[in-house]
Order: C-alpha cells, then structure tokens, then sequence
C-alpha cells in the first residue's frame, strides 16, 4: 500500500511537533458530591447523575480524558481532593479561600444564595433577622463560610446533604436554611416538601460552580477550558441545560428568574469560544506551515526513516534509510522491519524494546542491525507509535542514525584515554576508578584489599646503557610475568617510567597477599633476556591495606608509595607494609603547614613567569605563572616543596586566590607601563578550589578589583582532574567562569589524571601536554605516541593544544611536524620575576629550523 502524501506529512508533524499533553494516559479520580439537584444526584459512584455530571462526561469526551466518578458527601469529596485522592471535584465554588489550595476552570455556572424558612414563619424576612436564630447549612459549603463571616458561627447547625437539611427545616426544629436557590428549590420540588420557601430578599452570598484541579496542574486545566469552550460552540451544553434546567422552568414558571443567575455562564463561554475560535484559525495556518516542513525533513533528513502500518509491514521510507541500510524502497515496503536484525541481540530484547512501546508509545535506544552486504553495525532508534483521533493505532513510526564511525573512534580514544600504549595495561586513571569500585565492595563485604606500588630497581641504567628500546622490551616482559603472578580478580596497572600499582582484592587478612607479594618479587628478580642480554633485575614493593588504612583511593595510592622509598632504602628487592601510626610523619606535616601559613601571612610567596610562545611565528602568546617560596632559610622553593604539603586543605584556596590577584595585579602593572607584551596569564587551579560552591562570585569579586584588566587575559588550568566529584557541577562553574570572560585549559593531559570524560564534557578551550611526555617523546616511541595522540585529540574536539616541558630544538621541531606550534619549557626560557619578561621578550627569537 503506497502511502498518500498527506498521511505521510500530517504523522511526520504529529512526531515532529511533539505537542502531546502528558496527562491524558492516566485516569483521573472524578469526586462529585451526593444529593445536590440539580447539578448532582445520586447517593453511589453508579448513580451518579445531574447538570454537572453530564456537563463532565461531555466536556471530558472532547478532552479524551479517562476518568471514574466517585460520589462522595461533600466535606468528604472536599477533604478527599486537599489529601490528593481526587484529581478534579466537578462542581466547586470558587472562594479566595479555596484558590489557596485549588485551581479553577471558566465557571460554568453561577448562581445566588436564598434563605429558606417555613411558611408560617413570619419572624425572619431577611438576613438581618439570623441572628439568635437555628441555622441550617451544609457542611464545608460557601454558605458556611458566610455565615461564619456574620458571626453566626455558634448558631449553625451542619448537615451533609440538602435532604438531610431540608427534612430537618421542615420538622420546625431549626428556623431557616443558608442554601444555593437553585439546589433548593429543585430539592423541596423532589422531596414534595410544600410548607418551606426560600425568601425573596437578595442574600450577601453567590456561587460560582466551576470545575477545580490541584494547584500546578495548569496544561490539564487549560486542556478543560478549551473542552468546555467547544461543548458550548457545538451545542451540546445547551442541550444539558436545557435537559436539567429548561425542564425544571417549565415545571415551574413562576421560577424563570433563576436563569438570571445562569445566563452570565452564556456570555463566558461565548467569550471563550470565540478566543479558541481565533486561536484554531492561527493554528490551522501554522499547520500548513508545518505540513511543509515536515516533507523537507522526510526527504532531507540525515537520520533514516520508516513508516509501518499498524501491523508492522513497511509502507514507506526515505532516501536514508537507504544509504545506510543498501536497501532499496522497492525492495523494503511491505516487509517487517525485523528483516534487518543481525542477531546480536536476544528475543528478551525485542520482547522488552515492544512492551515499552505499547506502554508509553515510544522507545529510544541503541540497536544492532545488518546491512544488505551483510555487515553488522549500531545505530540510535527512536521509535513511536501513532494514533488517529479515536485513540486507534494507525502507524508506527522509526528514526535510526548510523553510529559505527562514532563508536569506532571512541572506543580508540577511550583506549588511549585508560590504557597504557607500551603494555597495554591499566593506566592511573583506569586504575583509580578500579580502585574506587573495589573500595566499596569492600566496606559492603566486610573484605580488604591492598594497593601495591612496584618500582623496579636500577632501571634508569638498563635505559642508558641498552637505549630506551630495549628498555621497552624488559618492560614489556616483566608486566606480563608480573601479571601472570596475580589472582583472577587482581589488577595490574602502569603509571609512568618503571612504576607499577596492583590492586590486590578479596582478602581476609594482611596475610593473605603475603604469597602474592613472594611471586611479584619472583617475578621481577629471575633473569630475563631481551635480544642477545640477560637482565637480571628487582623490584622494591610497597603495600597499604584498606580498610586498615581508612582513607580514600589517591591517599591509599600516596601510602603505597611512601611504603615502596621505605623498601627502597632497606635494601632494595623486597616489600614494605604501610604503618598507619607514622605520628612522626604526622607532627612533621602539622609543622610544614604552619612554616606554610607563615610564609602566606608574611608575603614570602613571589610569582615567576615562564613565557609561552608560537614555535612557527614566533609570537609570544602569554606566560603561566609559577608560584615560589622565597624562603628566608633555604632560599627559593619550587612548588612541590609545599604544594603537596596543603593539597585538599583549606589554605591552598587561600593561596590560590592570592595568586590569581597577584597575576591580575601583573597585568595591571604591565598595561601601565605600555609595553609591547603579551599581556596573558595563564594560573593553575587546584580542583578542590575550583569546587567550591563560591568559587565563581570570589573570582567575579577579584575581576572587579582590577576594572581596567580585561578578563580574557586571564586564563584558569584546571589541575587534578582526577579529584573532580561532580563533572557536571564543575562544567557549570566554567561556563560562569567563562561568561565574566575568563578561559581555561586542562593541564596535565594524558598523565591519567585527564580523561575522555573530562575532554568532552568541560568546556575548556586548550589542552596541555604534560612535560613528562614531551620530555622523553624524541627517545622513549611510548610517550611519542602519547603526545601524537594528544594532539590529534585535541584536533578532533577542535581544542587548542600546547605542550610543556620543550627542552630542546629538537623537541620543538618534532612537536612541529607533530602538529602542535604552541609550547613552553627551559629550551625556551625558564621561569622569570616579572621584572626580567620585559628584557627577554625584546631579546627571544625562535630557532630558525621552527620557521620552515
């Protein structure tokens, strides 16, 4: 069946406009109250019946909402609707009081209140004779509310049903009855009560019946008004009004003035109807509109698309589907789509894929299919089922993409991103969230584990004895005869050079990885032979257990390698367990924080800049600012004699802010001196800092300290990116950052610390290479590949890239060829005071071998 344009256009604009009210699958509990004629009659849910009633029915068919009546008395329904058991009481007086807790539709009738006394009482004509007298009203009612207001609170007597109260008027045990005209009088006719009337004297209280719904719930209340406007314009609330109220006039002429109360409801609607009217002609023009569109994108679309009958046969597709299925139309319409399944997902799959779309009328997710030339390969597909007017399944409709390029190039970089390119073992970052994992197994399991940190001893003499190939080959083979002296379960991960961590797991007691510790030790201490060479090496092991030593995975990784140097000093070629009751260590760190603290009180920290530059051009692009310790003992100190010291502890924000003001205070200083500089500065931030809930209005405070430096000089490098808990959060807090005009970089890349992860989803405009890369890139093919990677990483996610730690003309010439032109590191200065940039800047020119 060849499918007509129109039906193609009009399902594409259903799933393309997405305008579809979230509420109409569910089925709303619907109170109206007993014995209130004629809008309500009825005592039980099955007997339901009067004005309102059907007004409901007829107004809900137009809506297309399910629902189930529940009759209730009317405190009852009211307590019922404010405890969130009844989604919409059907006729509601609107009060100030109750638009607290309720939201109300176009009223849809509105009518005065009466007094109604016995005939042979002649005492009250009107409301001023109430008072002192016994009062009838029905319980929760506006009436009530009245009468409370008049004072006449103690004077009430409630009911639950007009019946009820009216039966007891008619006794003479009360005197009169606060009640809706209307509900009366139709009442004392169905009860035959002839000896009660209602005063003709006008009473200070109407009511305005509406619908009422839950606070908040403004789409389904805007979904009613336009229902009720419609049952108005095509008669049908006429036709109910006159079945409930035209007959009772005609029963009795002498009460036609009771359609003075109703008709202002006629001229709401009116207005109503006329305002959809308006908004249908707009809507229909906009229709047209979107008919168009829809066939662009059917025939433009780079997502394919296919469109079944309700049955599942394939009654059209598009130009894209062809492209990345080979599958022609011809040979597509009228097949099931399941023909192109590859068979790499279970039945259970499909089973569950078609339960969701018959519940919720969609899927979306990740499939498997085959090509016509048999290859397999993934796609994103939405699917969604499309109903006619009457709730019928007519179509379903499927948009799929070809992602096998995209899941090709992400599964390469996450290699790159977690896996060591000379081992292929774990890296740091692999190894981390392992560890994390690992760590919460434990404390579930009441179980312990080990980190063991392995270095080999001496190694640096085998690199500058047999050059760093052969160094590669030992190490290559002692990461698989260390591997191969694990558990099933373990985990063996390289971090750098020849330094090795194990996460050993599942164990009982500190004895248990005992044995393991006696084969790694084995393992790298019997001869190896590379080439023509027997190596006979070591390796110096040191271990911390957790939960013994209580602290988090970079601290267990930190206590594992303070364990190793121990195992180092004692003689090499054995292990060292970690004490956890070093007090020692302790009391010299408290001692460090307070030399620390007395250093940022009395203004020992100073800033050394180290410039960065355009290998190719030649232009100084900035400088990173480097902070030192001008100690009055020990002299200058670089960071890594204290940073450390005060990582994730509270002064390092306060340092960190010191030297972001010290750098804005730089540039201040330089524009004032009208030199021709660069004028950027890049500063490192710690990830604890960049953390803090206040980090953004503190940097803002800074910015504004400094009104004539323009933000964009400044430039934030994101340290630690392992330490960040909340990507997401952190990802906010730079993009605040970076609209009061600050950039940032992620420094550090590619040590493990940095991830994909972290690539893709922090807004940072330059990545750095870390030096320790760059630095050995033109001997060692493994940080080569490093850097290669990096470059062509930051490329594909369209970032700057700069490298550190360029040492040489070599090391710029190779970086060049490489791709990268922007560097820093000794072979093109060292770290400055600011009073020597200045000078060096007129004096630096690039090697001319960067310039071909």
């Amino acid at each position: 069946m060849k499918l007509n344009t129109k039906s193609l256009l009009l399902m594409m604009l259903i799933l393309l406009s997405a305008i579809v009210y979230s509420d109409q699958t569910k089925t709303l509990i619907v109170g109206s109250e007993q014995d209130f004629p004629p809008f309500a009659t009825g005592m039980t849910d099955s007997t339901a019946g009067g004005f309102t009633v059907d007004f409901w029915k007829a107004v809900a068919a137009e809506a297309r909402l399910k629902y189930s009546i529940r009759v209730l008395p009317f405190r009852e329904a009211l307590q019922e609707f404010k405890e969130g058991r009844i989604d919409v009481l059907i006729n509601l007086a609107i009060s100030d009081e109750r638009r607290q807790f309720a939201d109300f539709s176009v009223p849809h009738v509105i009518v005065n209140g009466a007094i109604f006394v016995r005939n042979d009482n002649t005492s009250i004509q009107s409301e001023d004779d109430l008072s002192g007298q016994s009062i009838i009203v029905l319980n929760a009612d506006l009436a009530q509310d009245y009468a409370i207001s008049k004072g006449w609170a103690k004077q009430l007597v409630l009911v639950d049903t007009v019946e009820e109260g009216l039966k007891l008027l008619a006794s003479g045990k009360h005197d009169a009855m606060l009640l809706s005209k209307l509900v009366g009088m139709q009442s004392l006719q169905l009860l035959g009560l002839t000896n009660i009337k209602p005063l003709r004297t006008p009473v200070g209280f109407s009511q305005k019946f509406a619908f009422a719904l839950p606070k908040g719930q403004s789409q389904l209340l805007s979904h009613i008004n336009e229902a009720m406007a419609v049952t108005n314009t095509n008669g049908i609330y006429t036709e109910i009004y006159n079945k409930w109220f035209g007959v009772y006039e005609v029963k009795e002429p002498t009460l036609r003035e009771l359609s003075i109360y109703i008709s202002p409801l006629i001229a709401i609607f009116l207005a109503v109807s006329g305002y959809f009217y308006y908004r249908r002609q707009i809507e229909r023009k906009q229709a047209e509109e979107k008919l168009k569109l829809a066939a662009s994108v059917f025939t433009n679309s780079r997502e394919g698309i296919i469109i079944t009958d309700a049955e599942g046969s394939i009654i059209e597709v598009n130009d894209t589907f062809t492209d990345i299925t080979g599958f022609s139309r011809e040979e597509s319409i009228g097949r099931n789509p399941r023909f192109l399944q590859s068979g790499r997902q279970l039945p259970e799959f499909y089973i569950s894929m078609w339960k969701t779309i018959s519940t919720t009328g969609q899927w979306y997710g990740e499939v498997w299919n085959k090509r016509k030339n048999g290859e397999v390969y993934p796609e994103i597909l939405t699917i969604f089922a499309v109903h006619n007017d009457a709730g019928e399944l007519k179509n379903y409709m499927a948009l799929f993409g070809d992602i096998s390029v995209m899941k090709s190039n992400i599964r390469k970089l996450e290699h790159i991103a977690h896996y060591d390119l000379l081992t292929n073992l774990p890296n740091r970052s692999l190894l981390t969230e392992r560890l994390s994992k690992t760590m919460l197994t434990c404390s579930r399991h009441a179980q312990s584990l080990a980190v063991v940190c392995l270095d080999l001893d001496g190694f640096k003499h085998v690199n500058d004895g047999y050059g760093h190939n052969v160094g590669d080959e030992l190490l290559i083979a002692l990461s698989l005869r260390m591997k191969n002296a694990l558990r099933k379960g373990d985990t063996l991960a390289r971090i750098g050079g020849d330094e090795f961590i194990a996460i050993l797991v599942d164990l009982t007691s500190a004895e248990d990885c005992q044995p393991v510790l006696e084969r790694l030790l084995l393992a790298a201490s019997k001869p190896i032979t590379v080439g023509d060479v027997i190596f006979n090496t070591s390796a110096s092991i040191g271990v911390t257990l957790y939960p013994q030593d209580s602290v988090d995975a970079d601290q267990l990784i930190r206590h594992a390698d303070q364990a190793m140097y121990v195992a180092k000093e004692s003689g090499k070629n054995r292990y060292h367990i970690f004490d956890t009751d070093q007090d020692d260590a302790v009391k010299a760190k408290n001692l460090r924080l307070k030399a620390i603290r007395s250093a940022l009180d009395n203004h020992q920290f100073v800033l050394h800049y180290q410039p960065k530059v355009n290998m190719r051009t030649g232009t100084v692009i900035g400088v990173e600012a480097l902070i030192r310790w001008q100690h009055p003992e020990r002299g200058l100190l670089n960071p890594i004699e204290f940073l450390p010291v005060i990582e994730n502890h509270a002064m390092s924000i306060e340092l960190g802010e010191w030297v972001i003001a010290t750098a804005l205070s730089q540039i201040s200083q330089w524009q004032e001196m009208e030199l021709n500089i660069p004028l950027s500065i890049s500063v490192n931030i710690a990830a604890v800092q960049l953390q803090q809930c206040d980090f953004t209005a503190r940097l803002a405070i800074l910015l504004a300290t400094y009104p004539d430096v323009e933000p964009h000089y400044l430039e934030l490098e994101v340290l630690e990116t392992s330490a960040l808990d909340d990507v997401q959060h952190v990802s906010e807090i730079m993009d605040a950052c970076i609209a009061l005009g600050v950039k940032f970089a992620l420094d550090d890349f590619g040590t493990g610390y940095s991830s994909l992860t972290y690539l893709r989803r922090l807004p940072a405009s330059l990545i750095k290479i870390d030096q320790s890369f760059v630095r050995d890139m033109l001997n060692d093919a493994g940080d080569l590949a490093i850097v290669e990677g990096v470059i062509a990483l930051a490329k594909l996610f369209k970032r700057e890239v700069i490298a550190e730690g360029v040492e040489s003309i070599e090391h710029g010439r190779a970086l060049l060829q490489l791709g990268c032109e922007l560097a820093q590191g000794y072979g093109i200065a060292r770290p400055m005071p600011a009073s020597d940039f200045p000078a060096w800047i007129s004096d630096w020119k690039p090697d001319i071998s960067w310039q071909d």
